[in-house]
């Protein structure tokens, strides 16, 4: 979220999340769907679709979680929702924002998260797709962009459901206010200023005969008797001229069938347009005279009248009515005819209406589906008109009934069509309430090759099924028909010709006023390429781990070969130099001790470009002296100077804190990477390492690093690549300085590990420039461990040693023994676990990979030995490989610790001190 964020935004915010209605619904088909793909895409345990309202997240799906809902205030969605992309947290234990969530030290126990903000087309953020797992870990740029990308179709889900229910929404209120309008008991109609028909209500049908249709465009005065418009006109110019425009008038009409009709007409007069409404009151003006010449008329017209005691029930009826409803006057003479017609619909709403108003001595026109006498449906308009006595009762009805069953037909049909939208270029079916298709357009046709006589009567299922279909997504699909349910599926089907093809498929029942199905209305898309596509996305996913896999497997062997005997061989040089060496002896020890030094630090770059590629690599957090760092590296690479010719300088601002916060190995290894590279480069002149503070407050401080050099400089069309891996200048560079190209690109992924980057100024001949920014944050310490500086004491002892290389054995227990430490050896893990058996031993040192038996299961059985002290004992794994160390095996089997091959004697004696002393 890009500026300030107000109170009033959230309140707006939460609102438009409210405003879909998703909140605390049943799971949805679409959801549950995208979040397993998620899921699956990522290769993550965890995925959810949260969604944040003003106090909590409500997940609305979810794979991995038994939760349904959470305090929002310790909602990684928080930070998601700030972003227009993926927020990433590679190990939510080292970001200061989820550290301490209780949703990380606790279940689920949260290491990784990934979430892609859900972002409204009203740019309300009111929620995300987030993944996420028990271990730190990293999302490809793939499969960030297919998160963001499940996100879109999250909200297209999210607003597609809001449209349909406003649409919904608005056609029920539009047909419902046109079925009032158009059903009304008076006639509203519309005039020109010369008293021409516009606009009449189709009420007017059954009020004066005429049809709407009948009526538009012609004179109103052509319906009233013909002194009727001399009377009135004069009058009406007359109020005109004097701007009044509202009027009562009381005007005879003659109906379609020759009847005169006393009309109350209230005139409202608006520019040049009339809107007039007219009631009924001719049973006011003429009671018992209107009904006698009623029974004479109701006998020849088409209509079928009806004549009610006043308790409702009837006393004549004309032929008409039993043309229509097919009873003989002797069949329901002193009954309610509504009992009879509607008797399979005692409930129905319009009869209840109608009931209430006859209670209420009200008349009421209504449109009822009812039963003929042979139970064949028909549908009437039925008109009830109530005669009153002088004391105001009931003292008869009149009722009309007219045949409306035709229109009613076209209308179905009418409504079928528009619902069918046979243009669209998706396919589109319609289903009766039996679930068998009635109709469906011709992109259905063109996408199943099928024509619409060939699944008339049938069911979808009975024609496209086949060999690969999911039965259980089509056994999900009966299942919300016979609910009433709209559903939404994706499923494998087959063509006419045979041709396998996906579909999308979203069902909407149509329901009547009572809740019975009465179509079904399907959308079928064609979504084939689609799944082509994710399955290629997700096969070539695979491949990659696989790939990943099997290079992370080279190199951990690799690393274990070469390492091996880098270890004795730096062992046995280290022991060499200690032990007094002749004079002639000692250069030729000092040369094999820097070159088998330079081979592991090789080793090493290539180990540790591979844990940076595969994510592998964490920053420590620890306290640190930058100042002590820089001098010690400096001071470590002096010997390497040709004597006179160049000349190494430190410029170190006095306001660096004495302690921060960081990782004093990277920091090292970038110093060392940048610094050898200037010594190797530069034959004379001098090497200037600087530090100075860009910014600080009080709890933390920004610093630049500098390393400059005057040796052979960079070509400026070089510039760009020195930073690739293998790579470097020229290959005269390569032959002529050596080196292994690997430098640059680990110090460059170092500092983008540390959220910086680095930068270089360069020219050809005079030097080069290498320069870059790291933030830390201030220490409460004021005294850091120095790794270097821990005295060597004696650690009088009795340790065991086990590892299947006779000289790594003869390496450790040298080593040990310049410690005061006494050690036993084995040569695999099943003589280890026998000799602890038989021997109390201060400490193991373990190989991990040897015959017989390993390093973990030679722990694991010695963690089991009854006895207490078993459980105690410090082991202490030793391993040539990083990348070959299994975490979850090192914590199932008990192992302590691990130190490295070829180990540096200061951190074993360190790790052993430790231990030892915890012992005590």
């Amino acid at each position: 979220m890009q500026g300030s964020y107000s109170e009033e935004d959230e309140f707006r915010r939460v609102k438009g999340l409210e405003a879909y209605q998703i909140l605390d619904t049943e799971d949805e088909i679409p959801f549950n769907a995208i979040t397993e793909l998620a899921a699956e895409l990522c290769q993550m345990p965890m995925a959810i679709i949260t969604l944040l309202d003003s106090h909590r997240q409500w997940f609305k799906a979810k794979i991995g979680l038994s939760l349904r809902e959470t305090s929002r205030e310790f909602s990684f969605c928080n930070y998601t929702i700030e972003n227009d992309h993926v927020l990433e947290v590679n190990d939510t234990l080292a970001d200061d924002r989820f550290s301490t969530n209780p949703f990380v030290t606790g279940y689920p126990n949260v290491r990784f998260y990934a979430g892609a903000p859900l972002i409204s087309e009203d740019g309300y953020r009111i929620g995300a797709l987030c993944v996420m797992d028990t271990s730190p870990g990293q999302l490809s740029d793939l499969q960030r962009k297919t998160l963001h990308l499940l996100a879109k179709e999250i909200i297209l889900h999210i607003e597609s459901a809001k449209r349909n229910r406003e649409l919904k929404h608005h056609l029920a209120a539009a047909q419902e206010y046109q079925e009032l309008f158009n059903h009304s008991g008076d006639i509203h109609c519309i005039l020109n200023d010369t008293g021409q028909i516009d606009f009449v209500n189709n009420s007017v049908v059954d009020i004066i005969g005429y049809t709407a249709d009948e009526l538009k465009g012609r004179f109103i005065w052509e319906f009233c008797l013909p002194d009727e418009r001399s009377r009135v006109l004069p009058g009406l110019e007359e109020a005109k001229s004097r701007g009044i425009d509202h009027f009562k008038l009381e005007i005879d009409i003659i109906t379609k069938s020759g009847e005169i009709k006393v009309f109350a007409w209230n005139t409202v007069i608006r520019g040049k347009r009339w809107l007039i409404n007219g009631r009924d009151i001719t049973h006011q003006k003429r009671n018992q005279k209107l009904l006698e010449q009623l029974s004479l008329v109701a006998s020849h017209v088409n209509n079928g009248v009806i004549i009610n005691d006043a308790e409702n029930k009837a006393i004549w009826v004309n032929k008409a009515f039993e043309a229509i409803t097919g009873y003989s006057a002797a069949d329901v003479l002193g009954k309610r005819i509504g009992n009879l017609l509607l008797r399979n619909f005692t409930q129905d709403e319009t009869l209840l209406y109608a009931r209430a108003q006859t209670a209420e001595k009200k008349s009421f026109s209504v449109v009822l589906h009812a039963q003929r006498k042979d139970s064949a449906p028909v549908w009437l308009s039925v008109m009830n008109t109530i005669l009153l006595n002088s004391e105001g009762e009931t003292e008869k009805t009149i009722e009309i009934l007219t045949d409306i069953t035709q229109h009613k037909e076209a209308e179905s049909r009418n409504e079928t069509l528009s619902l069918a939208l046979s243009k669209s270029n998706v396919g589109i079916v319609v289903r009766d309430n039996a679930n068998k298709v009635v109709w469906f357009n011709d992109a259905f046709e063109d996408i199943t090759g099928y024509s619409l006589e060939e699944f008339r009567g049938k069911h979808l299922g009975d024609i496209l099924i086949g060999p690969d279909t999911s039965l259980n997504d089509y056994r999900k699909a009966k299942i919300a028909f016979a609910n009433k349910e709209a559903y939404e599926i994706e499923n494998l089907f087959y063509t006419k010709a045979g041709d396998r093809v996906w579909l999308y498929l979203s069902n909407t029942p149509l329901l009547n006023n009572a809740g019975e199905l009465e179509r079904q209305v399907c959308i079928v898309v064609d979504i084939t390429a689609r799944k082509k596509a994710e399955q290629e996305i997700i096969a070539a996913r695979e491949e990659a781990i696989k790939l990943g896999k099997a290079k992370e497997a080279f190199l951990s062997v690799m690393s274990h070969e070469m390492r091996t005997p880098l270890n004795a061989i730096i062992g046995i040089s280290r022991i060499l130099l200690e032990e007094d060496p002749l004079d002639r002896q000692l250069e030729n020890l000092n040369m094999l001790k820097f070159s088998t030094e330079n081979l592991l630090t090789l080793i090493n770059d290539v180990l540790d470009y591979t844990k940076i590629e595969t994510g592998n690599l964490k920053l420590e957090q620890r306290p640190v002296n930058l100042r002590k760092i820089v001098n010690s590296t400096v001071e470590s690479l002096q010997f390497k100077l040709d004597k006179g010719l160049v000349l190494m300088k430190v410029d170190i601002d006095e306001s660096i804190p004495e302690m921060v916060i960081g990782d004093k190995t990277r920091i090292y290894q970038i110093l060392m990477n940048l610094l050898g590279n200037a010594i190797k480069f530069t034959e004379e002149g001098e090497i200037s390492t600087s530090l100075k503070v860009v910014s600080q407050d009080s709890d933390s401080v920004t610093v630049n690093f500098e390393v400059s050099d005057t040796g052979i400089g960079i070509s400026p069309e070089k510039l760009d690549y020195i930073f690739e891996t293998y790579t470097q200048e020229s290959a005269d560079t390569t032959r002529k300085y050596g080196g292994t190209g690997l430098g640059l690109a680990i110090t460059k992924k170092l500092l983008q590990l540390h959220q910086s980057d680095i930068y270089v100024k360069s020219e050809k001949g005079r030097g080069s420039c290498f320069y870059f920014t790291l933030k830390f944050e201030r220490s409460k310490v004021s005294v850091g461990d120095d790794e270097n500086m821990v005295p060597m004491a004696t650690l009088p002892s009795y340790i065991l040693i086990v590892d299947d290389n006779p000289i790594n054995r003869m390496v450790a227990q040298k080593a040990v023994m310049r410690w005061g430490i006494k050690s036993d050896t084995a040569d695999n893990g099943r003589e280890a676990v026998e000799m602890v058996k038989r021997k109390d031993y201060d400490l193991v040192l373990m190989d991990l990979h040897m015959p017989v038996l390993d390093g973990y299961e030679a722990t694991r059985l010695i963690r089991a030995l009854p006895d207490r002290k078993y459980q105690k004992l410090p082991i202490i794994a030793l391993t040539g490989s990083e990348l070959a160390i299994r975490k979850d095996l090192i914590s199932q089997s008990g192992i302590n610790d691990t130190v490295m091959k070829p180990f540096v004697p200061v951190e074993l004696f360190k790790k052993i001190r430790y231990y030892l002393e915890r012992k005590d």
